[in-house]
């Protein structure tokens, strides 16, 4: 569900940045649990969770000459406090000068949550217990996080500014390192923490649609007093991270160009433990100049930065002869030189219940993987009915094969098989219905080495009476830590033959990619036809992107697969 209250606005609204938000007089607000959905409110002076009520109606008080808030319970004109009880809080009368009912509205970037945190222990608002408590918290905990909801009466939302000119880009989901996770540097919803290296950089992306005059501001803290630059466009600046608290350090004003814009971070001096902790990058514009992986458009912050991270994953989709029964699949793939970064999958022949291609694992690990889907749709395995499982019918000389769950769940194969970038090698796939609702599928994967078919696996899958669906080719990067990495990959010489031995070649092919690109969170993404073979390219940030669903034609080449099918190895 997309939130119309969005991030962006919900930093004008807890920091009180903009003159155009003057909280005191906003009315009441609802304060939200994000993970039991129920609203904060208050009887007898003991807080708890309830249904949207007169009960659960607030009012945030802005602190003057500060981003502090008080949280007054209207019915009761109560003040939220932690003055008697340092775990459980309680509302009522307080005195000026009580830090005990100061609260702390921290956004969580890329979205419209925030936690509410007490200035004077230092702890947090949560439910994980499934009561109103204050304490210290976990990452990831959805019982910690909140969000204002607008009231059914007398609320006036503190989001409404439809003249916002700025953009906040979280460093949660649009950053990478050189050097990731070394001596603990950690990135999360909070963006970046923990950073006591200098040697470990970050880097920050976003994207610029149109050339233009930006003024950029850097939301961080620090427990003690540290320094960082900041690299824009070779341009370095200087900025002293001196408050304990989140606050803007201003960058300056640069005219960028259309693209990516990388900004890199370097740490410079710290009095304490780290450097900062930074949340985000704040960019004056318009908005709809600016693209980045953004939480807001999409339902979840966590999955917005993981897939995010990960970049756009993309697709060539060949065009099927029409009216024939297609029993097999032919293609061949190559991926150039210096184009083989980890965490990437190039799959060659696609089909609308599994894929077959080749990995890139680990340093020392590369791997052609087969899969099949179950019809039973479950990330989890072991839930499938055993009359949904797919089975494994055989396998070839050093080729395991398991089960797999996570993006869907069915049968797994693959073969540990060093293959090099550069090389062009040849898959075949067969796919035949049995007669019975249930249909088979089988992979070979030609060795140059040894200039022989080796078969790779075969799988029955239930509940399926199909000949061969929807042959693609996708590229996908599955590190999040390695979205900063261009990856490039051709495809040619697609043949199918169908059921009573006659092939036809495919020369023509739409371009697709996935949620990531089509919603603008990343651009980097391009495909076509290139000296004849189809291809495709993500990740690392170039500026040229093909737009989706695009047509693409190769010349035809004539040159038919020479394979005799009944020559083909069965284990």
């Amino acid at each position: 569900m997309k939130h119309p209250f969005t991030f962006r606005n919900l930093i004008i609204f807890i920091l009180g940045f903009s003159q155009a938000l003057h909280l005191a007089a906003q009315g009441n607000v609802n304060i939200q649990n994000v993970w039991k959905q129920t609203y904060l409110q208050s009887e007898a002076e003991e807080p708890s969770l309830g249904v949207q009520s007169k009960k659960s109606a607030w009012m945030i008080e802005k602190i003057a000459n500060s981003n502090d808030v008080r949280l007054k319970h209207v019915a009761s004109g109560g003040y939220l406090n932690a003055e008697k009880d340092t775990r459980f809080p309680a509302t009522g009368d307080i005195e000026p000068g009580w830090w005990s009912a100061i609260w702390i509205l921290e956004p969580i970037p890329g979205t419209d949550q925030f936690h509410i945190k007490n200035k004077w222990l230092e702890t947090y608002l949560h439910v994980e217990k499934g009561t109103i408590e204050l304490g210290e918290i976990q990452p990831g905990w959805l019982s910690t996080r909140w969000k204002s909801t607008s009231g059914k009466e007398n609320f006036t939302s503190p989001t409404t500014n439809s003249n916002q000119t700025f953009s906040l880009i979280p460093l949660g989901g649009n950053t990478f390192f050189n050097n990731f996770g070394a001596n603990g540097i950690s990135l999360s919803t909070m963006g970046i923490q923990n950073w006591t290296d200098a040697a470990v950089i970050p880097t920050v992306y976003f994207r610029i649609m149109e050339r233009g005059v930006y003024s950029m501001k850097l939301i961080a803290k620090a427990a003690r007093p540290g320094s960082i630059n900041v690299d824009i466009q070779g341009n370095i600046v200087k900025v002293n991270v001196n408050s304990p608290d989140w606050k803007k350090y201003s960058l300056g004003t640069f005219t960028l160009e259309e693209g990516y814009q990388p900004i890199v971070l370097k740490g410079l001096q710290k009095t304490g433990a780290t450097f900062a902790d930074i949340q985000a990058i704040e960019i004056q514009g318009d908005p709809t100049k600016i693209k980045f992986v953004d939480a807001s458009l999409t339902d979840s912050v966590e999955d917005s930065y993981y897939f995010g991270r990960r970049g756009p994953s993309v697709h060539m989709n060949y065009t099927l002869p029409a009216g024939k029964n297609i029993e097999w699949f032919y293609n061949e793939v190559n991926v150039p030189s210096g184009n083989d970064a980890i965490g990437s999958y190039f799959m060659v022949n696609g089909f609308a219940e599994g894929y077959f291609g080749i990995q890139v694992n680990s340093p020392t690990e590369r791997r052609v993987l087969f899969s099949v889907w179950s019809p039973f749709i479950t990330d989890d395995p072991k839930s499938i009915p055993a009359d949904q499982q797919v089975k494994l019918l055989g396998k070839g000389p050093g080729v395991q094969a398991q089960d797999f769950g996570d993006e869907g769940s069915g049968g797994q194969s693959y073969l540990l098989y060093n293959w090099k970038a550069g090389q062009t090698y040849k898959f075949l796939t067969r796919i035949r219905p049995n007669g019975d609702n249930s249909t088979t599928y089988t992979a070979y994967f030609f060795d140059p080495n040894t200039q022989v078919w080796r078969f790779i696996a075969s799988f029955t899958r239930p509940k399926t009476n199909t000949w061969y669906q929807s042959p693609y080719s996708f590229l996908e990067n599955f590190e999040p830590e390695r979205g900063n990495v261009t990856r490039k990959v051709f495809f040619n010489n697609q043949w199918v033959c169908d059921a009573s031995g006659n092939w036809t070649e495919m020369s023509s092919a739409k371009f697709t990619n996935d949620d990531t690109a089509r919603k603008k969170l990343r651009m980097d993404f391009h495909g076509g036809v290139e000296n004849n073979w189809f291809f495709l390219q993500n990740c690392g940030f170039f500026n040229h992107f093909t737009k989706p669903d695009s047509a693409f034609k190769r010349i035809p080449g004539g040159k038919k697969p020479l394979i005799d099918f009944a020559q083909l190895p069965k284990r």
